[in-house]
């Protein structure tokens, strides 16, 4: 095979993760949440009536988040740059 992968030499591997993120909550309004990234940028989530949500140790709803919270989110972009969430998990504090 290629000496630097298939991908090697590919000019801009910035991409942007189109099926999940991982990062803080800023906010939270309705049924969207928004959360910057590890990238620094701030991706809205919405959250459907079909969204999974646990913390470590049960399952939680929407109204049991709160800014500041770490989240790891899976979900699938709609047309307008959203992610659409499938899974939510709040992970605990350090």
């Amino acid at each position: 095979g290629p000496q630097m992968g298939i991908f090697g030499n590919f000019p801009n591997r910035d991409f942007t993760n189109a099926h999940g993120i991982f990062g803080q909550v800023l906010k939270i309004d309705g049924n969207e949440i928004m959360v910057k990234g590890q990238d620094n940028l701030e991706t809205m989530v919405v959250v459907l009536a079909s969204t999974t949500m646990a913390n470590n140790s049960a399952k939680i709803t929407l109204q049991d988040m709160q800014p500041g919270d770490n989240v790891v989110i899976v979900g699938s972009p709609n047309e307008t740059g959203q992610i659409e969430a499938t899974l939510i998990r709040v992970l605990p504090a350090d």
